[in-house]
């Protein structure tokens, strides 16, 4: 009789997971032929709420927060977060004409955590994020280090154009710092370092960000290295190269260069996953195949993903067991969704290892990895594991410090806009939280305005030196 009860509470398990993923595909499904029909309500879905709605929806995710959010505690200490006081500010806001979706935006910037995100309804991807990666422009705008001074996280550095080292003076017409400070108020970040970064790449993004097809054109006011000032305009295209994100070509000396520039699409389809891992696979193998001498791992500006494929990467580089990272979670959770119940306690700490897989291809040469403040949640326990358990050099700047496994914690009553915010506190292998702290690099490294207008890869070369160091001729 017993066997038969758990065979039948496996079978209801089964399918309730089986309608629980059907049922977001088919929110996918539809949030695409919403946006892509024109009829999605993003701006007259929020501009009709006042204050008091703005106030009544604040009040029950502070709440939500108190009981679910797992940094909640960390953020009060690291960066003085206190969520009463994100309420004022954000009605403050909104009593300057800031609108319901600024002011909300404003508050959930202010949590300081990475994967926090606002979803109107009917979007499936927070405002603001767009797969970029579909499209392109010609140059990119980067942080320089000064010839004069350190090159620190924000401190004294230039944004130029990447490629040709021109200093960026205005932005569709507004001062580009203006612009930075405007942009950086409204991301969530896990660190300050994280939120400049991803406030430099929305300079470029915004724009689009905001746009229906076909992409608009940016006007750039840009200082040429002879002084000259001059104004370029930039129209978005396709972007070329493979949408899995990963790479592989040898450079001179024998060196390998793998780039990884995304673990996943939004959703970690199961298809993607398997022909990212066929794409790891493959160049790992022709590492091991061409005799290359050392290599070199390209993370940067890569937010993460699924961690199936932080854990593959992890695989082909190390031949015992790692420690990838230990997770802390709420002693209960939904078994459907994933979110902790309310009020629910912390549970003991559980290490997470990747174990040997015999039948991948590993790379047993010198490894460099190169990193930069946009490596984020999957890439930022890459980043860790590797390090802590002492298989790379890192080159580059600080990680964005973030990771916490994001689930939806509230439904807001009167706007109906999703929150996400991270569920779980996550520790790297050397046992500190990774969240807001990140990873340091063995060598610092930001490209300056002259290696910009030579087209040299100022992080690349300095790894590929490094590396060659390390290796017998």
């Amino acid at each position: 009789m017993n066997r038969v009860v758990d065979y039948l509470l496996q079978q209801l398990v089964h399918v309730a997971q089986l309608t629980w993923r059907l049922g977001l595909w088919l929110q996918r499904l539809i949030g695409r032929w919403v946006r892509r029909s024109g009829r999605h309500a993003r701006g007259p879905a929020l501009s009709g709420l006042d204050r008091e709605a703005l106030e009544e929806d604040l009040g029950h995710l502070v709440r939500e927060l108190g009981g679910r959010w797992a940094y909640l505690e960390d953020k009060r200490q690291t960066f003085g977060v206190d969520c009463q006081s994100l309420v004022d500010q954000a009605l403050e806001a909104a009593d300057a004409a800031a609108s319901y979706g600024e002011a909300l935006g404003l508050f959930v910037a202010g949590l300081h955590d990475g994967h926090a995100a606002v979803l109107p309804p009917g979007w499936e991807q927070s405002l603001g994020e767009r797969d970029l990666r579909r499209w392109s422009l010609r140059y990119r705008i980067v942080e320089a280090a000064d010839a004069h001074g350190p090159a620190g996280d924000g401190e004294s550095t230039t944004l130029r154009l990447d490629p040709g080292g021109d200093l960026v003076v205005t932005v569709d017409g507004e001062e580009v710092e203006t612009a930075l400070r405007r942009l950086s108020r409204l991301q969530p970040a896990s660190s300050p370092w994280h939120r400049r970064a991803l406030a430099v790449a929305a300079l470029c993004g915004e724009k689009w960000a905001q746009a229906d097809l076909p992409p608009p054109t940016l006007r750039l006011g840009v200082r040429a290295p002879g002084g000259a000032e001059v104004e370029r305009e930039l129209t978005y295209g396709p972007a070329r190269g493979d949408r899995l994100g990963i790479g592989w070509r040898v450079l001179r000396d024998g060196i390998g260069y793998l780039r990884v520039a995304t673990f996943g699409e939004h959703g970690h389809q199961r298809k993607r996953v398997r022909q990212a891992r066929r794409a790891l696979g493959d160049a790992f193998s022709a590492a091991q195949s061409g005799g290359v001498r050392a290599l070199v791992i390209d993370l940067r500006g890569n937010g993460g993903g699924t961690d199936l494929l932080g854990q593959t990467l992890v695989q082909h580089l190390c031949r015992e067991p790692v420690h990838y990272f230990t997770l802390q979670g709420r002693t209960k959770v939904s078994w459907l969704t994933g979110v902790p119940a309310f009020g629910a306690a912390f549970g003991p700490k559980v290490p997470v290892h990747v174990e040997e897989n015999a039948a991948i291809t590993r790379y047993s040469g010198p490894v460099a990895l190169l990193i930069d403040s946009r490596c984020y949640s999957t890439a930022d326990n890459v980043v860790a594991a590797l390090v802590d358990c002492g298989r790379v050099i890192t080159v580059g700047v600080r990680t964005g410090g973030g990771s916490g496994a994001p689930r939806q914690l509230a439904v807001l009553p009167r706007s109906r806009c999703r929150v996400l915010a991270s569920t779980m506190r996550v520790y790297r292998p050397a046992g500190e939280l990774l969240e807001s702290r990140g990873t340091i690099p063995d060598i610092e490294v930001r490209p300056t305005s002259a290696d910009l207008e030579a087209g040299r890869d100022a992080p690349l070369e300095v790894a590929r030196r490094r590396l060659l160091a390390a290796v017998p001729r």
